[in-house]
Order: structure tokens, then sequence, then C-alpha cells
């Protein structure tokens, strides 16, 4: 299925070696029989040798305290059927693509979205490899088209079309979901059965020839050493059955797949038929598609491996390998995940990105993570992170028996005739603080295989403080979002303190990453003293107040056009949501701005707003000698009272407490602004707001 390009020996025999210079940096070999394949004149169609040798999958990859049924059917689970029927491919050369799809449709319909057959048009024609339609591929290009954000596709939205060969310009309303988190298992049975039943069905290859077909019984067994030439999914098993002789040997024991083929239900039983456990190639190279991706949480991937993993490169065992990419946004974006190839099983990975062109603002650091399998994963960033221009994205790769653990993607003119980025914008190194840079201009010239995944927020509507969002009192408004705000030039911002008593002061931030991400409200008093409560996430809250009520004064930097009346961070040490209690002075008919921001380095979430009238008077608004930080009353004051009332915010008395009475173990409602009016054996009094937690 090659062109008829001839790929040098002597090109070929650069990436062969286990040494590529002086500094130590190994790379693996490619596999000999992808060599082989390219240097070949005859003309092959049908599956596309890989350009690495695919490593063993270890043994314990069964699920915890699983014992494997003997037979197995995804088109029969308790009466439900994961799988389509199959299909025709027509012509030769699309049967990895028909592969592929069917794997990633049962995959998505194991997960409980049944949205029918989808396309293998979309791979064979937008693949972006060398390869024409009829000259085959490989269940990796399937992986690297759908890692680049191409499909998978509905099969309406880019109907299968054995004639037709250009790649239709497509959009994100053509696809289901992105797919992502692709295990790659080789010679492990168990594994192979696991992955069936957790995704519905696996991709695999074989070689195919009618001489070792029995269309009796529907069986096959190959144990020669021809290459591969087919593409095909399994989507069961059957231990008990037995494969008869067809004068070219028989497997020494019972036990087949049950393979769907790609050449329409007239094939075989159905469109099925069954190989054997010791057939050469069937379930011994395997690509199973684990992870369905909401379409709406990525809109670009920046890349420089579009065709994704040909090799590994590093240093030795048990020692980590690193690689360092950079990459500049176009615009403000949020990195919604970080893409990755493991070339060995149970490497484990650690990564970090970085804002800017240096190392100077780290905006992420990963758990490390040992990854079961090899082969392409997204790892969600779940804090948000904004950048504009510059970032880096650095990822440790560590294995304690295996080399060489860095995928790279090398060019091969004749298989992706790849653009090998010049320098400047990918390195490698061994310790994490010295670095080597790869590129077209370098001794080391492929690509890193590191991608990142992003978003275009949409910023709130009450983003600008222009367009705050007009409350009532004394009503709880839910859903709202501060996703996707940003920071206006010149917006206001309280006093930060160092101090962590700070977070749950009344008049200042404490300093978690500065202001972020704010939204606006603004309300007319109705009163002269309000609580403005909220609950979601970890936020910071400040209430404004503005010369002629004017919104603009709040950006114009003119800081004698507005003043802070005040601010919170924390309501308590265990409460990170902010709130207000006991602001007074305000004047009724005025209106005043509320700017809600995430706290702890800007962080996002879905919250509910609540400005409460108190026309109890409140006589103490400085509680810090009457109340400790977790919302009790201090022994000192403990020891001058003489009986507590507590009344709720309208004013209704609704408890009398003894003296000694401890406010958090008394039965008074919780999450709820309270009044606790303090009578003293002296004869005097306070009277402060109070929230149980």
């Amino acid at each position: 299925m090659k062109p008829l390009r001839l790929f040098t020996i002597s090109l070929l025999l650069l990436f062969t070696g286990y040494f590529v210079n002086s500094q130590n940096i190994g790379i693996q070999k490619n596999n000999p029989d992808f060599l082989e394949y390219l240097s070949s004149e005859e003309i092959q169609t049908g599956y596309v040798p890989l350009p690495f040798e695919m490593p063993t999958t270890p043994v314990g990859t069964k699920r915890s305290g699983e014992s494997f049924p003997s037979q197995f059917d995804s088109r029969n689970v308790n009466g439900t059927s994961y799988i389509l029927a199959p299909r025709n491919q027509v012509i030769t050369g699309p049967c990895w693509a028909f592969a592929a799809t069917d794997v990633v449709q049962a995959s998505f319909y194991k997960k409980g979205y049944q949205e029918g057959y989808l396309s293998p048009q979309l791979l064979t024609n937008c693949h972006n490899f060398v390869y024409t339609k009829t000259q085959g591929g490989n269940s990796l290009m399937a992986v690297a088209t759908f890692a680049r954000l191409v499909g998978p596709a509905f099969e309406n939205a880019v109907p299968y079309d054995a004639n037709e060969t250009a790649c239709i310009t497509t959009t994100k309303e053509d696809f289901p979901a992105f797919v992502s988190n692709v295990h790659m298992i080789n010679n492990n049975i168990d594994a192979v059965k696991k992955a069936i039943m957790d995704n519905g069905s696996v991709a695999t290859k074989m070689f195919y020839d009618v001489a070792y077909y029995n269309s009796a019984d529907k069986t096959y067994f190959y144990n020669g050493a021809a290459n591969e030439n087919h593409g095909i999914s399994i989507v069961g098993w059957n231990d008990n059955m037995v494969v008869a002789d067809k004068g070219y040997g028989t497997p020494s024991a019972s036990g087949v797949w049950i393979v769907k083929n790609t050449w329409g239900t007239g094939f075989g039983d159905g469109g099925y038929f069954y190989v054997s456990y010791e057939d050469t190639y069937v379930g011994k190279e395997v690509f199973a598609f684990t992870k369905r991706i909401d379409k709406n949480t990525i809109d670009k991937v920046y890349q420089y491996a579009q065709h994704g993993m040909t090799n590994s490169v590093g240093y030795t065992a048990n020692n980590p390998s690193y690689g360092r990419i950079k990459f500049t946004t176009t615009e403000r974006e949020k990195i919604a995940a970080i893409g990755l190839y493991t070339y060995h099983p149970n490497t484990e990975i650690t990564f970090w990105i970085y804002e800017g062109a240096d190392f100077s603002k780290l905006r992420y650091t990963s758990e490390a993570e040992v990854i079961q399998y090899g082969g392409y994963y997204t790892i969600d960033i779940t804090a948000p992170i904004y950048i504009t221009g510059d970032f880096q994205v650095i990822v440790r790769y560590k294995h304690s028996t295996e080399a060489y653990t860095i995928p790279i993607e090398q060019n091969f003119p004749d298989y992706n005739n790849a653009t090998i980025q010049n320098s400047g914008v990918q390195w490698i190194s061994s310790s994490g603080s010295s670095w080597i840079p790869l590129g077209a201009d370098t001794s080391y010239k492929f690509n890193l295989c590191i991608n990142a995944y992003t978003s275009i927020p949409n910023p709130p509507a009450n983003d600008n403080v222009q367009d705050a969002v007009l409350l009532n009192t004394n009503t709880v408004y839910e859903n709202f979002t501060n996703a996707g705000a940003t920071v206006q030039a010149n917006e206001v911002v309280p006093p930060y303190n160092n101090e962590e008593a700070s977070c749950y002061t009344q008049n200042s931030w404490c300093y978690e990453g500065g202001l972020q991400n704010s939204v606006w409200f603004k309300f007319v008093a109705t009163n002269s003293v309000v609580n403005i409560i909220t609950e979601g996430f970890d936020n910071q809250i400040a209430l404004w107040k503005s010369n002629d009520d004017n919104a603009e004064n709040l950006i114009s930097g003119n800081t004698s056009t507005y003043q802070l009346l005040a601010a919170n961070d924390d309501a308590s040490v265990s409460n990170a949501f902010a709130s207000l209690y006991n602001v007074q002075g305000l004047q009724v008919g005025k209106t005043y701005f509320i700017q809600v921001d995430g706290s702890a380095n800007g962080a996002e979430g879905i919250f509910s707003i609540e400005i409460q009238d108190i026309p109890t008077s409140i006589s103490n608004t400085n509680t810090s000698g009457i109340l400790t930080p977790e919302g009790e009353l201090t022994q000192e004051i403990k020891d001058k009272v003489n009986y507590i009332e507590v009344f709720d915010v309208s004013g209704r008395l609704l408890q009398i407490l003894p003296k000694n009475s401890s406010l958090s173990n008394s039965k008074l409602p919780k999450q709820q602004v309270l009044i606790i009016k303090l009578h003293y054996t002296d004869g005097g009094s306070d009277t402060i707001s109070w929230l149980q937690n």
C-alpha cells in the first residue's frame, strides 16, 4: 500500500541504532517489518506495519477479583448489543478505518451514547499521511488523526463513498464527541478480554488468505510469518470453540476471538468469523479507545507531531527523561488538557505548565501518575489556566526497568512525510534543568509527541462592571458562574494581606493569586445594614460604593470616585464561600456594586448569592475579641455572659441560651445568618451577626 517512492536504506539507518550522539540520548529500534515495508518496491494494500514494535503488555491487567467468563459477546450482554452490523469497505485499503470507527462506536455505545455509525471516510480521506484510500493504513494513524481533533464523525455527516478521495471540511457539529486514552495491548489475552468487556470491542490486525479460512464453521488460523494485510475488530471470545485443521496445522488448544470483519454481512457468519487465540497476529497488537471527551470542552489543539508517535528516545532505565515544548496561543485561551503518548506500559508521568517563554511563572503541576498501558492519553486540567501568548509544557517520563521513554515523531517520507520543526520550541533533558534543543536544524531531527488542548472562553454576561446584574434584596439567586470571566483594565481590587487570618476579615482579601476572573452584581439599598452571602465555590467578594452610582468609576483608576465598603475571602476557617456580614452605613435608594472573584489562584465555579436586609441594630461589627476564628465565643466572653438571645435577620427571637452555652453545640439553624445578642453580667450587651456552618 506504499507509494512507489523509495526511502533510502542509508536514511533509515539513522533511526535504527540505539544511541544517536555523545550525550547518551538513546533511541529505540524501529520495527524491522516497517523498515522492510518502506524499502520494498512491491505495492501492498491493507494494513501498514507500525513504525515501532509494540511492547508486550505485562500480566496483572485483570480487574480486582475478576475471572473472565469462558464466553463473551458484546453483541449480547444481558440482552443489549453494543455492536452495529458489519459494513462493506467495497475496495481494498480502508479496512483499518472501518475497524477503528467500529471500535470507537462500540466504546460510545458502552458508555450509553447510541448515536449510530461513525465515518470511516473521514479517516481514509483526511488522515494526512502519505497513503491513498486504496493503499491502506493502521490503527496508529487513526489515533493520530483523532488526536488532531479530526473526528470521529457521524456517518451521515461524512458518508462513505468508495470512489471519493477528497477530504471535506468538517466542524464539531459533525462529531458526536472526541476520543482519547487509547490503550495499546500486545500479546496478553487477559488484557484484551478486559478491554473488550470495558469498551465493547478492540481494533487489531491480521494476515488474511482464504486458504486459511474454513467456510464450514467460519474459523480461521494462520501461524506463518507473512506481513499483516488486514484491519479488523474483536467483539468477544469463546474459550471452548475448536478451530478445525485446513491442512496448514491446528492450534494446540481451543479458544477463538469473535472477529467483526469489514466485508459486509455476506461474509462468514453474518459478517463475523472466529480466529484462534494462537493466530500470528489477531489479538497480539490491539488498540482500545476508552475515553469519550465532550466536544464542547475543547476548541483547539497545539501540536508539532501531527502524525503521532513513531518511536521513542531518552536515557537509561529508572532515571527520568524530560520533554519540553513551547506553544503560542493566538488569543486568550483556557488550557483544557495535555495530550501525550507513552511507549512503555507502566510509565510514570508528571508534567508542569509554565506561562511565558521562561520558567518564571509556574501555572500547573500534575500529580505523578503511572499509566498502565502504552498509548495516547489526554489528561484534563481541572484548574482554570488562561494563557495569552507563549506557554510551555514539561513532561517527565520515568520507568523502573525500561529506557527511552520520550515518544517522538520521525519523518518517513513514504509514511508520514512529517514536518520537523526548527529548534527553539522543543527540547529534551536528563535532568529537567539543562536542555538539548531538537529540530530540523539540529542533530536531533524529530518532534516531541506532546499536545495541548485549549478552549476559547465565553465570558459571563456580567463579566464587566458596566453589565452588573441587578439583584433584589432577600432573594436567593442561583446558578451564576465566573467561568471564563476576565479582569478589566484598571478594575478595582480590595487590599491584600498575606497573613492567614486576613482570609476571614471583612475588609481585605488574603493573597491567593490576586484578581483573576471577576463578575459583577448591583443592588439598590432598602436598608442601612446588609449581609451578602455566597455559596458554591472558593471565591472572594467585595462591596463597592461609586460616586453618582456610576459603574465606570470602578474602572477609572481614580480612587476619589469610589469607596470599598467591605471585602471577604473566606466566611470562616471551615467555609471558603465568601460572605459579608453587618455592612453598615448604606444609604437607602443608592446603588451598590458587588464584585465576586475566584480565590485560590482563580477558582471557577457555580454559585448562589443573596443580599439580606438586617433591620436589627448591630452594635459591634468587630468580632475579633468576641468570636474565635472557628466562630465560637471566646472564653473571656463566655465568662462575662449572663444569657444570649438569638434572632433571625428579620428580628424574630428564635432562642434564649443560658450562661456558658456553646454556640456551635446549640440547636441553631445551620448555613443561616443569625443575630446574636450577648447580655453581660454587668448589664452591658453586644449584638453581632453569626453564621453556623
